[in-house]
């Protein structure tokens, strides 16, 4: 039996590994090829896009075709945006246009020098690391800078260059919304790159796109909601399946039920159910499954409690009021029963709760990101609550 998990979690995905999701990728594949059309993919966290990217830009690759995604998750300045867009541009295109390393050094100049890859000891350019000291404005046009090094390569090879940046609602957030007019100046000008923009959920995608800012009008949009239950769940059967894992019937449908619908979420499932049965040569029944979770809520304990720690009374009463189900927190019953206070004040902590990525609002109302992290409330917070109630 294969000891190589068939799941995959925690980056993005393709080929084997990718569920789904046909119709999505031809579009993005078909923007990367088109300089002529800019495409915005958004969605909720967990939920895909960057392992759609992944999978265009692994068409591409395949043919031959330059093509760059670029995470600029977890940048703080717009100069390290610029550093890994040419970190990755470097690493990712060397095998289609040789010399590429060199060749970005020549073209910017004083900018940068040309150092060897920490991780492949390949020649790549790299930026100064003053540059994260300068003044935003001068961030932003070094970001620009670098994206017109690309765009002229591009140009030279008589090339297409497809070129995802994933991650550009941070370009804001580090460098305020100038820098989206900014970097609206840099893509409109170029000619021979094929931009697909990820950014982040619906909301800020709506702040994003909205009137009177940068991209209002300016892009195709691509929404990737989660994959259709019955899809994902006839996928993770069929990977246990070719894996050698004895499955009940209902075995992926359960996954979803438990902690879905973010296809993200549902993988985490799937492969630590696949970690647990590999190897025993026991049937896996839906009924097991709750123990994955509960495994799963384990590994992740530390990490939740320290997260935890750090949240203020009244933040913590309101996540243990939307573990338990109350999807109304402005609701007088729920305020009394867990100490919010006033519905003022439950607005306000919503709003912190939101920005920290902990809460999500949804048609149905508002409830916890992740069902690792309701689960843990579950077994570690609800409980205080229930013996305060007696």
């Amino acid at each position: 039996m294969k000891t190589k998990s068939p799941f995959r979690i925690g980056r993005p995905v393709r080929g084997a590994y990718f569920a789904g999701r046909s119709e999505e990728t031809d579009i993005v594949e078909h923007a990367l090829r088109n300089p002529d059309a800019r495409l915005l993919v958004y969605g909720g966290r967990h939920i895909g896009k960057s392992s759609v990217l992944a999978e265009a830009r692994g068409r591409l690759r395949a043919q031959g075709l330059p093509a760059v995604s670029v995470d600029l998750g977890g940048a703080t300045t717009v100069a390290d945006m610029a550093t890994r867009l040419l970190r990755t541009s470097t690493a990712q295109l060397r095998k289609v246009w040789k010399g590429i390393g060199p060749a970005l050094a020549d073209r910017l100049g004083t900018q940068v020098s040309l150092d060897s890859d920490p991780v492949t000891g390949k020649p790549t350019p790299m930026l100064d690391r003053a540059a994260r000291a300068a003044p935003v404005e001068a961030q932003r046009e070094t970001l620009g800078t670098v994206l017109d090094a690309l765009e002229a390569m591009a140009a030279d090879q008589g090339a297409v260059l497809g070129l995802g940046l994933d991650g550009i609602h941070d370009v804001s957030r580090f460098g305020g919304e100038d820098a989206e007019w900014h970097l609206r100046g840099v893509i409109q000008r170029h000619r021979n790159i094929g931009y697909v923009l990820v950014g982040g959920d619906e909301t800020s995608t709506e702040g994003l796109t909205s009137k009177d800012r940068a991209f209002h009008g300016f892009t195709d949009l691509l929404h990737v909601t989660a994959l259709p239950g019955k899809e994902l769940a006839q996928w993770i059967d069929g990977r246990l399946k070719e894996e050698g894992i004895k499955t009940k019937r209902g075995v992926g449908r359960e996954m979803v039920r438990l902690v879905g619908p973010r296809t993200g979420d549902v993988i985490r499932l799937a492969r630590k159910t696949y970690d647990l049965a590999r190897g025993t040569g026991l049937k896996v029944r839906p009924a097991d499954l709750a123990r994955s979770v509960d495994e799963i809520v384990k590994e992740l304990s530390e990490l939740l409690s320290e997260e935890w720690s750090h949240l203020t009374g009244r933040q913590q009463n309101l996540m243990r009021a939307l573990a338990a189900g109350e999807l109304q927190p402005f609701a007088e019953r729920v305020r009394r029963l867990y100490d919010l206070r006033s519905s003022a004040a439950v607005a306000r902590t919503l709003e912190l709760l939101t920005q920290k990525g902990l809460v999500l609002k949804s048609a149905d109302g508002y409830g916890v990101v992740s069902p690792y992290r309701v689960r843990w409330i579950e077994l570690n917070a609800l409980t205080d609550l229930s013996r305060a109630a007696e």
